[in-house]
C-alpha cells in the first residue's frame, strides 16, 4: 500500500505504508488510512514526531514549513556520511 500526504501549503508527499502508518503514530495519530489532520493539530503532532524520533537516537535535518514555524535539524543516516535537507 502507498499512502499519499497532501497539503496546499507543500507538494504531495508517497511513502509506503508501514513508514507511513508508523510515522502518523509516532506523531499522536490513529493510525488510521485514509483520514485527515487539522491544521491546528500540525503544530502538536510535529512536536511529538520529532521527540519520538529523537528518542530513536535519529537526528533530523530541515526545514518545517507548517505556518509560521521554522527550526532546522540534522539526520544523521548509519549507511552514509552525507545529509541531505528535507523539503
Amino acid at each position: 500500500m502507498l499512502v499519499t500526504f497532501h497539503t496546499n501549503a507543500w507538494s504531495s508527499i508517497t511513502m509506503f505504508g508501514d513508514v507511513a502508518v508508523t510515522l502518523l503514530k509516532m506523531a499522536g495519530h490513529s493510525g488510521t488510512v485514509p483520514s485527515a489532520m487539522l491544521a491546528a493539530d500540525i503544530p502538536a503532532a510535529l512536536e511529538r514526531l520529532e521527540h519520538k524520533l529523537a528518542a530513536t537516537g535519529v537526528e533530523i535535518k530541515g526545514i518545517r514549513a507548517f505556518g509560521r514555524i521554522s527550526k532546522t535539524r540534522t539526520i544523521r543516516r548509519p549507511w552514509g556520511s552525507g545529509c541531505e535537507p528535507i523539503r
